[in-house]
């Protein structure tokens, strides 16, 4: 997996909005389009460490990075998943409460979205999502935590409907 750098950008990636995270000042999201390809990368403050001897440096000064990708053509599923089936009661047509996780077959992806009561921080309510089809920076998947904070009050999930919005109508 080869990390966005956005100092230099290449031709085929379009910038498409950043979120900061203001649970955890300093941290924030840009989001990327590629060729069909939603890009997260994940900014968070870091400094320098020394583990038993050996030095590690931030992926860029000041900050770590990771990152996060799935189709474009995932954002309704993904969209529908979070409000209508785990944000909505059963009795409203969502998923029981003993539902943890959804999965789908995006494009050939792997995709999941998951509960996560401890979401980047204890008692933070959030999502997981995976992408099990790509290899992360140091597992065989990619991930990114989604609280809820960030996709309501934040406005993640306001950017990723229009995102997907303006895909659907090949405007992006």
């Amino acid at each position: 997996m080869q990390l966005i750098d956005t100092q230099n950008l290449s031709d085929d990636l379009r910038p498409l909005g950043k979120i900061d995270y203001t649970h955890n000042p300093g941290e924030f999201f840009l989001l990327f389009a590629g060729k069909d390809v939603l890009s997260i990368l994940i900014k968070y403050p870091s400094k320098p460490m020394l583990v038993k001897g050996v030095s590690y440096d931030t992926d860029e000064p000041g900050y770590n990075l990771d990152q996060f990708e799935l189709p474009i053509s995932a954002l309704p599923w993904l969209i529908d998943t979070i409000e209508n089936k785990f944000w909505k009661k059963a009795s409203e047509g969502g998923l029981s409460g003993d539902v943890l996780h959804v999965d789908s077959e995006i494009e050939g992806e792997e995709l999941r979205i998951r509960f996560s009561p401890n979401c980047g921080d204890e008692g933070i309510q959030g999502f997981t999502l995976k992408n099990y089809s790509r290899k992360g920076r140091y597992v065989d998947w990619m991930e990114v935590q989604l609280p809820y904070t960030l996709l309501r009050e934040d406005g993640m999930l306001d950017l990723l409907k229009d995102i997907s919005k303006r895909y659907q109508e090949k405007a992006l």
